[in-house]
Formats: structure tokens, sequence, C-alpha cells
């Protein structure tokens, strides 16, 4: 069984980050999912993730295969929310952002692992609210997402420079 684990981005994670969410654009933009289209993420983006300490890799045998950034606190994109609400009105949520896994990786269920090992992470940080937000055509994120437990709570709008703003928004109280 090869070695899974999450830790930290390093700035010498950088190119195989960048490389990843390269991945999952395309892999978007093949189900014409405008999700990721419109140039975010791109390199600055994971580079102040990764100086801001909030980027972290998921790795398989030392070698990274998934990102994700881990924000705490306030996210201005959470804060209007329609057509529904969150169970907790106050800025002390983690938020899940710019989750992708290599597609060397795709099709191993390692989506699903990755957010299990970032809910643990989270819970040891005293995390007990978890917010998170995709695509309403992306199913796929969809389905891994309610999987791990995470409820449908609104729709909120995100600034990614295009038309189709509409997230679906989801959370996990622990």
């Amino acid at each position: 069984m090869a070695l899974t684990f999450m830790r930290q981005a390093r700035p010498k994670d950088l190119d195989s980050v960048l490389t990843i969410i390269n991945n999952g654009k395309q892999f978007l933009k093949l189900q014409q999912i405008n999700q990721w289209q419109a140039g975010y993420p791109n390199e600055n983006t994971i580079s102040k993730d990764i100086d801001d300490g909030v980027g972290f890799v998921l790795t398989i045998d030392k070698k990274v295969a998934g990102y994700v950034a881990l924000v705490y606190g306030e996210d201005s994109g959470y804060t209007h929310i329609v057509e529904g609400n969150w169970d907790n009105p106050d800025f002390n949520y983690f938020a899940i952002h710019r989750i992708a896994i290599s597609d060397e990786y795709r099709g191993q269920n390692l989506s699903g692992k990755f957010l299990t090992a970032i809910i643990t992470y989270i819970f040891s940080q005293n995390g007990r609210d978890i917010r998170i937000d995709t695509h309403p055509k992306n199913k796929v994120m969809q389905s891994v997402i309610k999987s791990n437990g995470f409820v449908k709570k609104g729709i909120v709008h995100v600034d990614e420079s295009n038309d189709e703003t509409e997230r679906y928004a989801y959370q996990l109280s622990l």
C-alpha cells in the first residue's frame, strides 16, 4: 500500500500544484463546466496560499497528488447566501477552496480520502464549522462533498471573473 498523507504545501511544490490545478481546469472544461475557466486559480493564487500557510497537498509515496486551500475566518464569498442559510452566523469556520486531484490519480477515490484528511486536520485545529462550494454542474464534486457528510445550505456567488458565479454552498458542523 502506498504511503498517503496530507501536509502543508511548500514553495518547492508550486510546479506540481500548478499542474494539478491545470489538470482540474481541463477536466472541468471537458465536462462543459465554466468553473475555473477564466484564469482562476492561477500561479499568484497558489503562491499566496503557500506563503500564507493555507495551502496543503495530498502526497502519495512522496509525490504531490492533490491540492487544497484551507482558509479560517470570514470568507467574503460566503457572507451572502441565498435560498438558505448557514447553521452558524459567526465567522469561526474553515472554508475549503481550490481542491483538486492529479489526473494521474483520477478514478481512485482519492477526492473522498483527501476530504476525510482535510476534515480530520480541521478538527485537530479545533475547527467545528466547515464550508465548501462548487459549481451546480459539478456533479462529481457534489457527490464527494455529500458523501463526506456536508449538507447543502444554499447558494453563494463567487468572483471568478466570468458570468457563471453561482455555486452550491455546503456546510459540515462537527
